[in-house]
């Protein structure tokens, strides 16, 4: 549903790696949340930082937010 509106999936779900670049299943752009262990202000500070200082990185992107980065890849097309 959020690649058909075009909107950025946020998932705590460690397995959507294998469903976008394996199966090739989930279009658009995907953040999972690798934090663990933080508070939930915690995380909406980190999620809030991600999305404001990398909004346009996030484009066509499958990105991880941990506690201590982003990382950012591109996807094809």
């Amino acid at each position: 549903m959020a690649g058909e509106k075009g909107a950025l999936l946020l998932t705590a779900d460690k397995d959507f790696g294998e469903l976008v670049f394996r199966q090739n299943l989930v279009p658009g752009e995907v953040l999972p949340l690798r934090l663990e262990g933080l508070s939930p202000g915690e995380k909406a500070e980190q999620v809030a930082w991600a999305l404001r200082s990398h909004g346009e990185a996030l484009l066509r992107a499958f990105s991880v937010l941990d506690p201590r980065r982003l990382r950012v890849r591109k996807l094809p097309g």
